[in-house]
């Protein structure tokens, strides 16, 4: 958090920090006027999933997309998008195309545009990402001692060695949860000490085992045990990440018009956020080139 961009990381408190002279206060206001709904009924949950878990989101996606006939092509690799000719029309892997969302993670993204925008692409690259591991862990409940009454809890920084976090998933999720069973996710490693997220899968769960011992007074082992790598998978957002995406925009829109970047490294990790940058680049795109025809 300390070389994080708050306007990019945090918009909603630093909206309030901006207007409040009390951050606490500003946060107390916002919390209450969220806290219920416009006709005084209880607001929706802080945290909403699919029944049937993330992956379902991407199964109706492309289920949707194949019945309107869209061509879609999984497992191709694109190194590199080139120019056919001067009137904005790019070649993507063997596809030619008047328009091309780049959606890839930054670090790979950079590759792809250098032929086409090297400046921007430049500046894509410097859009560092952190690697962590989650270690999801399956206990009896019985094997569990302390109170579930929250959804988790992170560590303090300076109390920090591998595990920063603990998602309580079976109190959170009320589908995962079976009777008799506690499921907890610890995410190991974070940007600037990935040392905690290395290592092989046991050696992982035998270090999440050993840091949540204690907080969550666990008394046995686990019945089941899963390891879940993100390598290089959180962009990191820092002090001036939206002046760079505006100038990256910028720039891009004069080495490549007709080509856009979206996704998590840009302007907010969490899926709306992704899905408010995808809707926007199709904008962007069809009133391009509805202005062209």
């Amino acid at each position: 958090a300390d070389h994080l961009s708050a306007a990019a990381a945090a918009p909603q408190v630093a909206t309030v920090a901006g207007r409040s002279r009390s951050l606490l206060v500003g946060l107390r206001r916002q919390a209450t006027k969220v806290a219920r709904g416009p006709n005084d009924e209880p607001a929706a949950p802080i945290f909403l999933a699919p029944r049937g878990g993330m992956a379902s989101i991407v199964s109706r996606l492309t289920g949707a997309l194949g019945a309107l006939g869209v061509e879609l092509r999984t497992g191709t690799a694109v190194d590199r998008i080139s120019a056919i000719d001067d009137r904005g029309r790019w070649r993507v892997a063997d596809v030619d195309a008047d328009a091309v969302v780049v959606a890839t993670p930054a670090f790979v993204a950079t590759n792809q545009l250098a032929a086409i925008a090297p400046t921007a692409a430049a500046m894509v690259g410097t859009i560092e990402h952190a690697t962590v591991a989650v270690v999801t862990l399956a206990f009896a409940e019985r094997d569990v001692g302390r109170p579930l009454d929250g959804s988790g809890y992170l560590v303090p920084k300076p109390h920090q060695r591998a595990v920063t976090a603990c998602s309580w998933s079976s109190s959170k999720w009320a589908h995962t949860s079976l009777p008799g069973q506690v499921v907890l996710r610890a995410s190991l490693g974070r940007y600037g000490n990935e040392d905690g997220a290395r290592g092989s899968d046991d050696e992982l769960v035998e270090r999440a085992l050993y840091e949540l011992r204690e907080p969550m007074r666990l008394t046995g082992r686990p019945t089941e045990a899963r390891v879940t790598r993100w390598e290089r998978g959180f962009p990191q957002h820092q002090p001036g990440h939206l002046d760079l995406v505006a100038r990256i925009d910028d720039r891009l829109g004069r080495e490549a018009p007709g080509v856009v970047v979206a996704g998590a490294a840009y302007r907010g990790v969490g899926i709306p956020a992704c899905i408010r940058q995808g809707s926007a680049a199709a904008e962007a795109l069809l009133g391009r080139l509805n202005g062209r025809t």
